[in-house]
């Protein structure tokens, strides 16, 4: 089965698109490679912590949606901006950008800040043409101004 995931390359710090390749290397096991047919045919190695797996929505324009991606949602309730996130088996929106630079600190209202993409799905594809009212506006690793 095919995971594709978003990650920036070790040698070029450039973001690249592809497949996750599990290499067993005992002396290294930290590493961590991509495969990407389009640009060769070798695997490339990224830094592991920029990996992200690509959630199965997209966005408004037909951006594809990936984990610690910076987006804005509006809906006829309301607007945000949110980082998506993996948490309790769901991909969602996280509200507070605050905590995303910091670190969660009140768990007792992390679910007043989460939506799910199930929430968002279910509560707006019949008024939306089939799509989610969510634009992909950046990432935590390049767009950190965003954050603010």
């Amino acid at each position: 089965m095919f995971n594709l995931v978003r990650a920036k390359a070790k040698n070029t710090g450039e973001t690249i698109f592809g497949e996750l390749v599990h290499k067993i290397d005992y002396n290294e096991p930290d590493k961590c490679y991509i495969h990407n047919d389009d640009i060769s045919d070798d695997i490339i190695e990224v830094y592991r912590d920029s990996v992200c797996n690509y959630t199965g929505v997209d966005d408004m324009t037909g951006k594809l949606i990936y984990l610690n991606d910076i987006v804005e949602y509006q809906d006829e309730d309301q607007y945000f901006r949110g980082v998506v996130i993996f948490t309790y088996g769901a991909y969602g929106l996280y509200k507070d950008l605050s905590e995303i630079k910091t670190g969660f600190t009140n768990f007792d209202k992390f679910f007043d800040k989460f939506i799910s993409f199930y929430e968002i799905l279910r509560d707006n594809l019949n008024r939306t043409n089939g799509h989610v009212p969510i634009t992909v506006i950046g990432n935590i690793f390049d767009d950190k101004e965003l954050l603010s």
